[in-house]
């Protein structure tokens, strides 16, 4: 995909990531990308729950389009996992124009720079300018990471 000097990429994407539980208090969350705004929402083991949105500054802009300009989003797997246990999982979906990207991945088992936007995305949930919304989120990405409420296993008899 080729961009214009005064486009930027991230005007023409949208990226939509759902997150799992683990057996600790990993945040579970849902959120949406497109255009200026950040759309979440907080399912589990966040500082706010429910939905809200927040307009992206240009420095944020800046940020992820910068993010994306060192991945090839169309050569990123559909799975990066392991055989590790109580890990969180990240459910991606990007879409640029017509073309579809979907990447499910473990904690550290994709490769970095992808981790690195998700990363960038999902820590503006911190800003305090956060805006209570009522906008349903229903994104396809939860389909893969279903909230399950699973019981800490048992410490391991020496």
């Amino acid at each position: 995909m080729m961009l214009s000097c005064n486009e930027n990429k991230a005007d023409n994407i949208v990226i939509e990531v759902s997150t799992s539980g683990c057996y600790k208090s990993c945040p579970i969350l849902d959120l949406r990308f497109n255009h200026n705004e950040i759309y979440f929402n907080f399912i589990k083991n966040n500082y706010k729950k429910g939905t809200y949105k927040y307009k992206l500054t240009n420095q944020e802009l800046s940020k992820i389009d910068s993010l994306l300009s060192i991945i090839n989003i169309h050569s990123l797997k559909e799975s990066y996992t392991s055989h590790r246990s109580d890990m969180q999982i990240y459910s991606t979906r990007i879409v640029i124009g017509n073309k579809e990207k979907e990447v499910l991945f473990y904690d550290n088992e994709a490769p970095k720079n992808f981790e690195n936007l998700v990363d960038f995305l999902i820590n503006i949930r911190k800003n305090k300018e956060l805006e209570k919304t009522n906008i349903m989120l229903n994104l396809k990405t939860r389909e893969k990471v279903k909230i399950l409420k699973l019981p800490v296993p048992p410490i391991p008899k020496s």
